[in-house]
């Protein structure tokens, strides 16, 4: 295999491309290209109830939620519904075009109580337009456990967090108690301004140069050096 980055397409860029893959070694995970596949019809994909689905359908649907969350405080949310045009085309006999649907709901939650704070980020995606009961049990739960989370008095001599990890840390745990409603309504994280939130044993450092690490590089698409980032020290 090989990768040749180019803004333009034709034979000669192609054949250089060949020329590569040939001169690289052999991939040993590489199992060979999968057979002709001419089934063009995917279920699943389009539901009746979203594209027919009114402003008074998603209205009532979001205050249901709101109202089975009434134990936390949503601060923030996103809820999506839509309908798309999905192709997919390829040498191997695949040619699909068909309509695909989206039902997404993404809400960030913040609540403190008896000074304990907890916040919590979750999502939820479908291609149908479902209900919300469990999703509303579920993160209200969640709030709810990580307000009484205890402290780990362990000796730990060093993590290694996952990328996702680190966003879930900084976007999903921090981020979303500092927008606009949740210093309105002073949620949270508001009376902590100028207070250390986080402790003096935790240091997070981007390190793209770490020996096999996950997605580690030497260098992007654009020749710059990878470089190590002290984020929290």
């Amino acid at each position: 295999r090989s990768i040749i980055t180019s803004n333009r397409l034709n034979e000669e860029i192609i054949n250089n491309s060949i020329k590569l893959a040939k001169l690289s070694k052999p991939d040993e995970s590489f199992y060979g290209l999968p057979g002709e596949n001419k089934k063009n019809n995917i279920k699943g994909l389009y539901s009746k109830r979203i594209v027919d689905a009114n402003s008074e359908d998603i209205a009532k649907a979001v205050k249901d939620f709101l109202n089975q969350t009434k134990k936390i405080k949503i601060t923030e949310g996103d809820f999506k519904i839509g309908v798309r045009d999905f192709s997919v085309v390829n040498s191997e006999g695949v040619n699909l075009n068909q309509k695909t649907t989206n039902f997404v709901l993404d809400v960030d939650v913040g609540y403190h109580k008896n000074g304990k704070t907890s916040s919590y980020f979750d999502g939820i995606c479908s291609r149908d337009f479902i209900k919300l009961d469990k999703f509303a049990k579920h993160i209200t739960n969640k709030t709810l456990f990580y307000l009484n989370r205890k402290e780990f008095k362990g000796e730990i001599e060093g993590v290694v967090l996952m990328p996702d990890v680190l966003n879930g840390l900084f976007e999903d745990a921090l981020s979303h108690n500092f927008n606009v409603l949740a210093f309105k309504n002073k949620d949270c994280l508001f009376d902590k301004t100028g207070d250390k939130i986080i402790s003096d044993k935790i240091n997070i450092t981007d390190d793209a140069k770490l020996e096999k690490g996950f997605s580690s590089y030497g260098f992007d698409y654009e020749g710059s050096l990878s470089q190590t980032t002290e984020i929290v020290k």
